[in-house]
């Protein structure tokens, strides 16, 4: 992670798919608003995953090391839940999306964390 400026942190994460090739790492950078949309977006497909949690917003002292620390813990502990619920590289991915009323189009949960998680190739 890093705070510069003390104005924000980015969350760095290290990302692999050990199910497909090649298993080229990559890595993402996020700050804590980025997971906040990521929750928002997901919205009821989380109903019922009471162990998928957003860590709690800090107002003071966010940007202390130990607070990182933490958090960048429970974060990560969120995106393992998340692919384990919704994992990118089993479904379709590209262009996703189900049809509801009116012809208005939902984006499919794995669609959702395979973007967030940037992932370089899918199959």
């Amino acid at each position: 992670y890093s705070c510069p400026h003390d104005s924000h942190c980015v969350y760095v994460f290290k990302c692999t798919t050990p199910n497909h090739k090649p298993h080229s790492p990559w890595e993402i950078r996020r700050r804590y608003r980025d997971f906040q949309l990521l929750y928002t977006r997901l919205g009821k497909a989380l109903e019922g995953h009471s162990d998928v949690v957003l860590p709690p917003k800090r107002w003071f002292g966010s940007n202390s090391e130990s607070v990182v620390t933490q958090r960048k813990a429970e974060l990560q502990y969120m995106l393992t839940q998340l692919i384990h619920l919704f994992d990118p590289s089993e479904g379709p991915v590209v262009g996703s999306g189900v049809e509801v009323g009116g012809g208005a189009r939902e984006t499919l949960p794995s669609t959702i964390v395979a973007a967030f998680l940037q992932m370089p190739f899918i199959g």
